[in-house]
């Protein structure tokens, strides 16, 4: 019975959409410029929802929405055969504005699509803006462009309106997309500046949403969220208690209380939250994500890559899964594999900066430099406030000796996080280079300070005194490095040549044994080793160990030299 009354219900909805498209061509002519949108399409398979429904006076609706729609191009002005970057619903009315050669409004949040536009229009018809939208109670004919000569528009003046617009109104209003009192505009406001990094603009809107509504389990989350990502978990965490008691049943505020204790460091309540939310939702995407990401903190590799693998699986444009496997992978050793993953991330999900700053590492331990620098541009264009990305690009631009380049992105990476120490220890290094001694001191203070079990920052810190004749002071920095991170080796290599260069050639050894255990491969532990051991008497094994680095690194003269001197072969 269903399949005979609904059965061609898509068919008809197929049709009605191309008689549309057919009236609205008739109308333009040749001449029109066309953009088609689709929705955003809906999951379905192993993907469905189970804990909500997809009518939208009955559930969640949003649950139901895939990550992706499709746009269209066609007319005149618009390029042949190109792909756009990343679209988004926000792009189009501003594209639409340039396309009939008017000014963009810069309280428009979305982009012109200017590599879809001619460059002969663009030529010229160049993108303009002008300053926010304001009411207006007439409407105004184009002055320039392509729609100076046509018909003026026909509105409604300002304050009235017609039937229709009436029965459209209450029309999306009982279907949810519009609310009387604007709570659902104003959580969709906190959203857009959540996803921009404006936490306090986030957090007002949120707020001024629950001020009338209390209730929202929903935008509870979104607060909480925000908290979180502004670095306030306690807070996150009794929203996240409140939400819950509103709604038990929810996966997203599970999954996010199990994100806000794993990054606590709380991983048994955290593993429980993700089980939580499996049980609610067991094909739920994000959580499977989370509970490998949790995984992969502890080592399970297996276990980690198991739960990506199905995040895949179940919607294979989820990107970031594809990024992790990657991620766990490289740590595997698994470089190649690692790579593949990156790539199939990218084509997954172009937006993900994540997995384009990933494989730029990868290519840059490869001495790729230029492809890492294409890649870290790329993902610091798709998310320019992320500072490991800045502090990424900048440490490639270190390593080419592009000092002042290196520098400003260390500095905008602590600007982004104040909070974020290997922005600061980056900023030392480049301080040191640069000579400035002062600003280096105060740089790797500071990343201690942010991080005071920071192994690298107490490092460096103890070599610049070192470097400044303060010996006690710089020894206590390095010690201290190996507190943090016992088998940081060149804390261990250099806290060794100290002790030999005091005469404690006992302490030397020891400390020389455990960086060739940390750094088997290491032609300079080997080195120092040889060197300590020769300090300390043992020349057989000095030669043993000297030798071994050069079997390492040939080009070694240091080594040579000491061997020569032993009466070692050279």
């Amino acid at each position: 019975m269903l399949a005979q009354r609904f059965g061609r219900a898509l068919d008809e909805t197929y049709r009605e959409a191309d008689r549309a498209l057919g009236e609205v061509l008739a109308r333009g002519g040749e001449s029109a410029d066309i953009l088609i949108c689709s929705d955003h399409g809906f999951r379905s398979g192993t993907d469905r929802p189970v804990s909500t429904e997809s009518r939208i006076e009955k559930g969640k609706a949003a649950d139901w929405h895939r990550k992706y729609g499709i746009l269209v191009m066609a007319g005149p002005h618009v390029r042949r055969g190109v792909e756009i970057r990343e679209p988004s619903l926000l792009d189009i009315a501003p594209t639409m504005l340039a396309l009939v050669g008017q000014p963009v409004p810069v309280s428009f949040q979305g982009r012109v699509l200017t590599e879809a536009i001619s460059e002969e229009f663009l030529r010229e018809h160049p993108v303009r803006t002008a300053p926010a939208m304001e009411p207006s109670a007439e409407p105004e004919r184009a002055s320039s462009g392509p729609l100076a000569a046509g018909s003026p528009a026909v509105a409604h003046p300002a304050g009235a309106a017609s039937s229709e617009d009436e029965a459209v109104v209450e029309k999306l209003i009982s279907l949810g997309y519009l609310s009387q009192d604007s709570l659902n505009a104003r959580n969709n406001r906190g959203i857009l500046h959540m996803n921009k990094g404006e936490f306090a603009a986030a957090i007002a809107d949120f707020e001024s949403a629950l001020a009338d509504n209390p209730n929202q389990a929903g935008v509870l989350v979104n607060l909480a969220r925000c908290q979180w990502l502004s670095g306030d978990p306690r807070k996150a965490k009794e929203i996240l208690a409140r939400s819950l008691k509103l709604a038990p049943n929810s996966a997203e505020a599970e999954n996010l209380s199990g994100n806000v204790a794993m990054a606590t460091g709380e991983l048994a309540e955290a593993e429980r939250h993700f089980r939580r939310a499996l049980e609610i939702e067991p094909e739920h995407t994000d959580t499977h994500n989370s509970l490998g990401i949790l995984y992969e903190t502890q080592s399970k590799w297996q276990e980690a890559l198991a739960e990506y693998r199905r995040v895949v699986d179940v919607d294979p444009d989820y990107g970031e899964g594809y990024n992790n496997i990657g991620n766990v992978l490289k740590k595997l050793g698994k470089v190649a594999e690692a790579e593949s993953w990156y790539r199939r991330a990218m084509e997954a999900d172009p937006s993900f900066a994540g997995s384009y700053n990933n494989l730029a590492l990868l290519l840059q331990d490869r001495g790729d430099m230029a492809g890492a620098e294409k890649l870290y541009q790329r993902s610091v264009e798709l998310n320019p406030k992320e500072p490991k990305t800045h502090n990424n690009l900048g440490s490639l631009y270190f390593l080419r000796g592009e000092q002042e380049r290196a520098l400003a992105e260390f500095q905008m990476a602590a600007t982004l996080d104040p909070k974020y120490a290997e922005a600061r220890n980056s900023l030392g290094v480049v301080y040191g280079k640069l000579g400035r001694e002062k600003d280096e001191m105060e740089a790797y203070r500071e990343a201690i300070r942010l991080n005071p079990s920071y192994a690298d920052a107490h490092y460096n810190l103890g070599l610049l005194l070192l470097r400044r004749g303060e010996a006690a002071e710089g020894r206590r920095e390095l010690e201290l490095a190996l507190r943090s991170e016992p088998r940081h080796l060149p804390a261990l290599v250099t806290l060794s040549n100290v002790a030999r260069g005091e005469g404690d050639a006992r302490r030397a050894v020891e400390l020389a044994r455990r960086a060739v255990e940390a750094g088997p491969s290491s032609a300079g532990a080997h080195l120092v080793l040889g060197e300590a051991l020769a300090a300390s008497g043992d020349r057989a094994g000095a030669r043993r160990e000297l030798s071994s680095a050069l079997q390492i690194d040939g080009s070694l003269q240091e080594a040579r030299k000491v061997l020569a001197a032993l009466g070692g072969a050279g």
